[in-house]
C-alpha cells in the first residue's frame, strides 16, 4: 500500500488520469439521470393514467350494469296533449346514489394495489430514435394514488325538425400523485361516459323555470330562469 502511494505521489499523470476518468464517469451519470428523469416523467404519468381510466371503466361499467340504468329510469319526460314537452324531470336521488356507487367502487379499486412495476427500455432513455423500445428494461416501483371525484351533467344537442338528442354523462375527475424513486409528480385530468341518451320528438320548451314558494301563503315566490344552465344537472 506504501509503495502505490508513493508511485501515485510521484507520478502525476497517473493521478491526472485517475481524476479525468473519475469526472467523465460523473458527467456521464449526470447526463444519464437527466435523460432519465426526462423519459420517467411523461412515461409514468402516461402509464398512472392509463391505470386510473381503465379503472374508471370498469367501475362505471359494473355500477350501470348492476343497476340496470336506463334513460327512462333517470329522466321522466311531461309531454301535454299536442305532443310539446313540458317537462323533464331528473331523479336526482339515483343520480345521488350512482355518483357515490362510482365514487366508492372505483376508490376501493384503486387503493386495492398501490405499487406498480414501471419498465422502460434502455433504448427509450438514451433518447435516440433509433434505440427507442430496444434493449432490456430498467425496472422502476411507482406508487399511485388518487382522489376521484363523479358528477353527472346533461347535453343536448338538436337532431332534427323538432327533434332533440337528450345525453346524461357520467364525469370522472382525478387528482393523481405517483412516487418513484428520484421523482414524484402530480396530475389531474377528467373523463366522459354516457349513462343515456334518448331522442326527444316534439317541440323542446326554450326555457325551463322553477317556481319557488318561499312561504306558505305566498302564492309565487322566487322565479329562477334555468335556459342558460339546462345543460347541467346538479
Amino acid at each position: 500500500m506504501k509503495t502505490n502511494r508513493r508511485r501515485t505521489a510521484k507520478n502525476p499523470a497517473a493521478f491526472i488520469i485517475v481524476f479525468l476518468v473519475t469526472f467523465a464517469v460523473f458527467l456521464l451519470l449526470l447526463s444519464f439521470d437527466k435523460q432519465l428523469r426526462k423519459i420517467l416523467e411523461p412515461y409514468s404519468v402516461s402509464t398512472a393514467k392509463r391505470i386510473i381510466v381503465a379503472a374508471t371503466d370498469a367501475a362505471v361499467l359494473e355500477i350501470l350494469k348492476d343497476n340496470e340504468i336506463s334513460y327512462e329510469k333517470i329522466a321522466n319526460l311531461s309531454t301535454d296533449s299536442g305532443g310539446n314537452v313540458t317537462s323533464l324531470q331528473i331523479d336526482t336521488t339515483l343520480i345521488n346514489i350512482l355518483k357515490s356507487n362510482i365514487s366508492n367502487k372505483l376508490t376501493q379499486q384503486l387503493n386495492s394495489r398501490e405499487e406498480y412495476v414501471l419498465k422502460i427500455p434502455i433504448g427509450t432513455i438514451i433518447g435516440n430514435e433509433f434505440t427507442v423500445g430496444r434493449g432490456p428494461s430498467i425496472s422502476f416501483k411507482m406508487k399511485l394514488s388518487a382522489a376521484v371525484k363523479t358528477d353527472f351533467k346533461s347535453n343536448f344537442y338538436s337532431a332534427g325538425i323538432n327533434q332533440v338528442l337528450h345525453q346524461i354523462l357520467i364525469e370522472v375527475k382525478y387528482d393523481g400523485f405517483i412516487l418513484i424513486p428520484w421523482f414524484k409528480e402530480s396530475f389531474s385530468d377528467k373523463t366522459d361516459y354516457i349513462a343515456a341518451q334518448t331522442v326527444i320528438v316534439g317541440v323542446v320548451p326554450d326555457a325551463f323555470t322553477n317556481v319557488i314558494e318561499s312561504e306558505p301563503e305566498q302564492i309565487t315566490g322566487d322565479i329562477f330562469d334555468f335556459s342558460a344552465e339546462r345543460g347541467t344537472l346538479d
